[in-house]
């Protein structure tokens, strides 16, 4: 769904109404009823349940996203096309380099106007897009995987466990550690 997030964004800026068709009603108005009558499972179904009807209600929006696009073609301007291809560099690489000047390099521009660019397009310099997408590799290694807080400063490219922790601590707010109890608490 990453694909056109920027082309949504915009359509939504513009459009912020959508006007849904008599079934696409009924099937989000299940939804709805659906989740109410799901809240009150017991913790550990809950959780699960919650999150599986979410992701396709999603996947409804989606088609109605797409039907909306398709009806609202745009061309993308340099920029845009800069920021999409960053973008695409960025959710293909893993592990994820962390320094902007890596992907300047590899779109042909400066780290400079890579992050200008980065910063009309989305509101964040380029290191903050890059930072985005770190975390959710930290988050999703500490929630889905037993490997050790270690092993995934490795897999990550950390230069040591220390920096790895110092960077969790800056942006998760705690310590690897603890954030990891977190995650399985909540699990």
């Amino acid at each position: 769904m990453a694909d056109n997030t920027w082309d949504i964004k915009i359509l939504f800026e513009k459009n912020p109404l959508c006007s849904l068709q008599p079934q696409e009603v009924v099937t989000f108005c299940q939804y709805y009823d659906i989740l109410c009558s799901k809240v009150h499972l017991p913790s550990g179904a809950q959780k699960k349940v919650i999150d599986a009807l979410i992701l396709a209600f999603i996947y409804d929006m989606q088609i109605i996203i797409d039907r909306m696009i398709q009806v609202i073609p745009r061309p993308f301007n340099s920029g845009e096309y800069l920021f999409k291809n960053f973008i695409d560099l960025l959710g293909s690489s893993y592990p994820k380099n962390r320094n902007v000047s890596y992907y300047a390099d590899r779109l042909h521009v400066t780290s400079k106007y890579l992050s200008s660019v980065c910063k009309k397009i989305s509101g964040q310099t380029a290191s903050k897009v890059i930072d985005h997408y770190v975390l959710k590799d930290i988050e999703y290694l500490m929630k889905h995987t037993s490997k050790t807080i270690k092993i995934i400063s490795v897999e990550l490219d950390f230069p040591d466990i220390l920096f790895f922790g110092k960077y969790v601590k800056k942006h998760f707010g705690m310590a690897p550690k603890m954030l990891r109890e977190k995650y399985r608490e909540e699990q």
